[in-house]
């Protein structure tokens, strides 16, 4: 229950911020040298420009969308007047048939104007084992900040930009956000339920035993 209320916070914070005026690149430039940035602007919406660098591309695998595999198309960004670079989610494309082959990806190499909000950089896969390569050219299994600066020759922003779903082609591609709603909550509070249920159930068990323990020995006495 704890961990609930505790979920309960930070959905409520996240929305919050999800529903704020939109960054621009002033007010981003502002977030970037905050000490808080990574942790306090995470959702937050943002509407900037500047010019992609399609040449450090790269594709983050088993991404699924409607039952179909594909990758996550992830390209460094710098804002307009900026040294900075941020990753930019750009949304999903199928893998197809051949995994050997990567999608041909057509990236605009004129400034362009991107919309979307702020998110942590992909994480690792449930139950992910170090022993496997975090990387194979351009496919990565997710995206690691130290490793993804040490491959690209620059950092990057500890927080990406995921375009909006209303993104056209060829800036973005098929885009989901994730709802921010209270599935997190109900989770802990169903394992909350479940447990409960479990004490409950074994309390009763307990006095059914005691009861009729006792009523074997009433009977024993009395006979």
């Amino acid at each position: 229950m704890d961990r609930a209320e505790q979920k309960k916070q930070i959905l409520i914070e996240l929305q919050t911020r999800s529903k704020a005026d939109e960054l621009d690149a002033k007010s981003l430039r502002a977030a970037i040298q905050s000490s808080g940035f990574k942790s306090d602007y995470r959702y937050r919406k943002v509407r900037i420009d500047g010019r992609f660098l399609p040449e450090h591309t790269l594709f983050v695998d088993r991404q699924v969308m409607q039952t179909k595999v594909g990758y996550l198309v992830v390209t460094p960004f710098r804002p307009t007047g900026t040294d900075d670079v941020m990753l930019v989610a750009r949304g999903w494309v199928p893998a197809g048939d051949d995994r050997q082959a990567l999608p041909d990806i057509r990236t605009p190499v004129e400034s362009v104007e991107l919309s979307g909000r702020l998110n942590v950089l992909t994480p690792p896969p449930p139950l992910w084992d170090e022993r496997y390569s975090v990387m194979l050219d351009e496919v990565w299994q997710f995206l690691p900040e130290a490793e993804l600066e040490a491959r690209l020759g620059f950092a990057v922003l500890p927080l990406m930009l995921e375009l909006a779903p209303s993104t056209p082609a060829p800036v973005g591609f098929k885009i989901q956000w994730p709802a921010i709603d209270d599935q997190w909550v109900a989770k802990h509070s169903a394992y909350a339920f479940q447990w409960f249920a479990m004490a409950a159930a074994f309390v009763v068990a307990c006095l059914v035993l005691v009861f009729r323990r006792q009523h074997r020995k009433t009977a024993n006495e009395d006979a």
